[in-house]
């Protein structure tokens, strides 16, 4: 039986041409596919806050909360009480506080408190600093061993003032920004892996006028989401 052989003659470019939109395409195909994923998080529970993922483009779990406060002041907290190396058994919270130019905040104390909803039991446990920009202390102790990139090290307690900036144009026009401060702490004195917590802030002075905090609960949830393969 004899084999045949076939050759190609002629313009050689459509083919390739042909063979380089196929592969655009597949790869335009994958870059927007999504996956089933394992998510396993903390779900942050506040009557008056509006929970987002901290994920690549939005997607993933909503395992942050923002929480408006007075006079354009807003509030972002995340949480966890689980490590995926068992040898590093911390508790993780961490909060940032922005604010408009003409605004100033500072926590009334250096303490927050951790619940367990399910047995009760209570850890307190201290601000450490607050970090923040050389901008928003105009008046504060820094610590200027802490600066690093224009950011200072604060006292947890500190005056700290808002501040608007420019980001970037827009189709819609300019896009503006506030800064302010952000706290994050890690312990190995609160137990591993709580299912339902809750974490008391201490109450905030915005302006002169104190806001109280209610306690913000985090529930550990496993689901199965959704991801893009791109992220």
């Amino acid at each position: 039986m004899r084999t045949k052989v076939l050759y190609f003659k002629g313009n050689f470019a459509p083919y390739m041409l042909l063979k380089k939109g196929v592969f655009i395409i597949s790869l335009s195909i994958i870059s927007v596919s999504c996956a089933p994923v394992v998510r396993d998080y903390y779900k942050p529970i506040y009557s008056e806050g509006v929970t987002h993922s901290s994920g690549c483009g939005g997607s993933g779990p909503s395992d942050k909360i923002s929480i408006s406060l007075s006079e354009g002041v807003e509030l972002e907290v995340s949480s966890s009480s689980s490590a995926k190396n068992e040898r590093f058994k911390n508790f993780h919270f961490s909060a940032s506080i922005i604010a408009p130019s003409g605004t100033y905040f500072q926590f009334s104390s250096d303490e927050i408190l951790i619940s367990d909803n399910t047995t009760n039991k209570t850890w307190s446990v201290k601000i450490a600093e607050l970090i923040t920009r050389a901008e928003n202390i105009p008046n504060a102790n820094s610590d200027e061993s802490a600066k690093n990139d224009g950011y200072f090290s604060v006292i947890p307690t500190s005056k700290i003032t808002g501040n608007t900036f420019f980001g970037y144009n827009t189709l819609f026009g300019k896009k503006y920004f506030n800064s302010g401060a952000s706290i994050s702490i890690f312990s190995s004195d609160i137990e591993y892996k709580l299912e339902d917590y809750s974490v008391q802030l201490p109450s905030i002075i915005i302006n002169g006028k104190k806001y109280i905090f209610e306690p913000i609960r985090f529930l550990h949830v496993r689901s199965i989401g959704i991801d893009p393969l791109n992220c």
